[in-house]
């Protein structure tokens, strides 16, 4: 699995309305979100699936795609922290 260009403007977005949420900028006027930012969760899930099942294999030797997939998973746990603050700051 890899993150591709549109998860990647899902999380861009997402951080963007969590600041706009933070500094209270009227509902109105809020970007538009591309997607449902929660559908990157299966793609998160997928990596978690992908990446254990990599490390359960002791003689498994991709490291270089082991590290993409901890990439991913960094990109992935940004993606979830912008989204919580998004809401958190909505509730507000």
């Amino acid at each position: 699995m890899k993150l591709e260009n549109k998860g990647l403007e899902i999380l861009d977005v997402t951080r963007v309305k969590a600041k706009q949420y933070e500094f209270g900028i009227e509902e109105e006027y809020h970007v538009e979100l591309p997607q449902d930012p929660k559908r990157l969760l299966v793609f998160t899930i997928g990596v978690l699936g992908e990446l254990a099942a990599l490390e359960s294999r002791p003689s498994d030797e991709r490291e270089e795609h082991k590290q993409e997939l901890r990439k991913q998973l960094l990109v992935a746990g940004q993606f979830f922290e912008s989204l919580s603050l998004s809401l958190n700051n909505r509730n507000r």
